[in-house]
């Protein structure tokens, strides 16, 4: 059975409704759980405690909850048997890198530049693909083998 919290306007409320501490002439709900009203859930109770072990009764709440589902997402993976791999290293014994490593610079620019470089020299020379990476593949499986596997399952 899920429950809502009632009063949506207030910010955070108490679920916890029966008396928590109990003495010889009065009964005080002093132990509440408190969350935010626009969370929901099932139970929230108190849980009976001997009363050598404390004056106060135990509260609980069971809370409704789910994981977010992990999405896939797209990534590009570089081609390397594709590569221009002669272009690419005459392009980076030809650049001027006194450009780059000047002594005005603050070593953070410098990183920043040469990590940009490298970059566009990477992307000019080296082709890519996109594909789709899901959360719990293993880093080995690819559409070759999911494909295989459909098939395999409509057998």
């Amino acid at each position: 059975m899920k429950r809502r919290v009632e009063n949506e306007e207030s910010r955070v409320i108490n679920v916890i409704t029966k008396p928590t501490r109990l003495s010889n002439t009065k009964f005080t709900l002093i132990d509440p759980i408190s969350i935010p009203s626009f969370m929901t859930y099932a139970i929230a109770d108190t849980l009976d405690v001997p009363r050598f072990v404390s004056d106060h009764i135990a509260t609980c709440i069971y809370l409704n909850h789910s994981m977010p589902s992990k999405r896939s997402f797209k990534r590009k993976i570089c081609l390397y048997k594709r590569a221009n791999f002669t272009a690419l290293n005459d392009e980076i014994n030809s650049f001027s890198w006194r450009e780059i490593i000047n002594d005005s610079y603050p070593i953070d620019n410098i990183i920043d530049k040469f990590d940009e470089r490298i970059e566009q020299l990477i992307s000019q020379y080296i082709p890519t693909k996109t594909i789709t990476a899901y959360p719990n593949d293993k880093p080995w499986f690819n559409n070759q083998i999911r494909r295989q596997i459909r098939q395999r399952d409509i057998l």
